[in-house]
């Protein structure tokens, strides 16, 4: 018998993050935001660099900055 073991590089969508995302319970939601914190402490630019670079992106629609818009609210309302 010939045993394989195959490994496959899967990237996600943009589409399939959201979904993931959106399905996702507030606890792991929560962790998301808590991860992409970690991630960014090692970057060499400050984060608002990379949402400026977000903002300014042409295939962002009125909706995704409104969605944005309110998860800056609600994140700066829920400060702790």
């Amino acid at each position: 018998m010939i045993e394989r073991t195959t490994i496959t590089h899967i990237k996600p969508s943009p589409a399939e993050l959201a979904f993931c995302f959106c399905n996702a319970s507030s606890e792991e939601q929560a962790m998301f935001f808590n991860e992409v914190a970690r991630i960014v402490e090692g970057w060499d630019r400050p984060f608002p660099f990379q949402l400026e670079m977000l903002r300014q992106e042409k295939g962002l629609t009125r909706d995704g900055r409104e969605v944005m818009r309110v998860i800056g609210e609600y994140g700066y309302e829920g400060e702790i």
